[in-house]
């Protein structure tokens, strides 16, 4: 998975300026009423209220970044959640083969229209990768000061692609990821192949994910690196890595194969879908009922 950040800060953002607003008073300087007086000749003079305007939404900073990448399975996509100050999209882009990344285009914020828009693109890594058209999963975030847009339009390499808007919080049915944790149940020597596999309890509100990740050496062990659920697509998302065991002392040069169990706690239900990852690698991916598979044959 390549996580490179883009951060671009306001300067780089075409947003236009708004002038101030004020109410329209009497300019006749004697302040007279259209020569109409109250008693005496005396003149009553005119006020009027000044007009108070609501500063429109300011993009501050935004970024993208590339969850994971593979062969095309499904059509492109995007969905935005606007939250409090920042507006989130996450979809799915494609290129001429896996080895792409997530790009902004533009980012531009129209105050006549009350518009975020936001073009994604894919840039070239460099990398040796599979011959099949690419899918490149990314989450972009626009960070606004005095609130979100009023609507959002998001377009692939110019081609406005529709998308699933959330006003904002989550969906009132999505689950609310609890905890997460993650035990180590074995290790050996013995080579084996890299797998995960998941199970929805939804009785108990749980995920389980079991799995078998390659460690470089003997001082090597699992830890959970990091469970993130996405509300919008409804989607877990399981990295465990490997790193150097704390009491590691001398240790062998031989490849270990590290068993693990994850269980993560939800209330309110569980997710649709799972991805699972090996030190930023995707493994397996699937939902209720079919959430089992292997690595690739190269991990084995």
């Amino acid at each position: 998975m390549n996580r490179r950040k883009f951060l671009r800060r306001t300067s780089a953002v075409g947003v236009l300026g708004l002038a101030g607003c004020t109410g329209s008073g009497n300019d006749d300087p004697s302040g007279t009423d259209g020569g109409s007086g109250g008693a005496g000749g005396e003149s009553s003079p005119t006020t009027t209220p000044t007009e108070t305007q609501t500063p429109p939404p300011t993009v501050t900073d935004y970024d993208i970044r590339t969850v994971e990448t593979g062969c095309r399975t499904e059509d492109e996509r995007a969905s935005v959640h606007k939250g409090d100050s920042a507006v989130t999209i996450t979809g799915m882009i494609t290129a001429s083969n896996p080895c792409y990344e997530a790009v902004l285009n533009a980012v531009t914020y129209s105050i006549q229209s009350d518009t975020l828009q936001v073009d994604v693109g894919v840039e070239r890594t460099g990398e040796v990768c599979a011959d099949c058209v690419g899918a490149v999963e990314y989450e972009a975030t626009i960070n606004f000061a005095d609130g979100p847009p009023g609507s959002v339009a998001v377009s692939h390499g110019g081609d406005r692609i529709e998308t699933g808007d959330i006003e904002s919080g989550k969906p009132a049915d999505a689950p609310m990821l609890v905890e997460s944790s993650l035990s180590v149940t074995n290790v050996t020597s013995t080579q084996r192949k890299t797998t995960a596999d998941a199970t929805f309890d939804e009785d108990e509100n749980k995920v389980f994910v079991t799995g078998t990740i390659e460690g470089s050496d003997g001082c090597k062990t699992a830890t959970l690196a990091s469970a993130d659920y996405d509300p919008s697509a409804d989607s877990l998302t399981v990295d465990v890595e490997t790193v150097d065991r704390e009491d590691a002392g001398t240790c062998t040069q031989a490849l270990v194969y590290i068993d693990y169990e994850v269980t993560v706690t939800f209330e309110g239900g569980v997710p649709k879908s799972i991805t699972v990852q090996h030190d930023g690698r995707g493994v397996m991916s699937g939902a209720h009922g079919s959430a089992s598979a292997s690595a690739p044959d190269d991990q084995s």
